[in-house]
């Protein structure tokens, strides 16, 4: 890709559009719909190439800082990591 591109994917269930070296414009939308449609209006105004990265449906959208889910960690004294590391993923990490 090269910089400026738009790329939309699903991340945890949730669609984004991640702009190729420049992060600020990076976006998280409610449906893949509205993020294809905000992707390509995107990419035509700053005359860039739009891809759509496809991803299998879950029908959820993960919260990584479920405050549920980190109690039961809590009290189970697991992260949900073996290796200890944090969950959580900024769009700027995307590949």
């Amino acid at each position: 890709m090269t910089r400026g591109d738009v790329e939309t994917l699903s991340k945890h269930g949730q669609w984004v559009n991640r702009v190729e070296g420049e992060e600020e414009l990076s976006q998280g939308y409610a449906s893949k719909e509205e993020a294809i449609e905000e992707g390509r209006r995107l990419a035509e105004a700053t005359g860039s190439m739009h891809t759509v990265r496809d991803a299998q449906p879950t029908g959820v959208v993960t919260d990584e800082q479920d405050p549920e889910r980190m109690a039961r960690e809590r009290r189970s004294g697991s992260d949900g990591d073996a290796d200890g590391a944090d969950d959580v993923i900024a769009v700027e990490d995307l590949p």
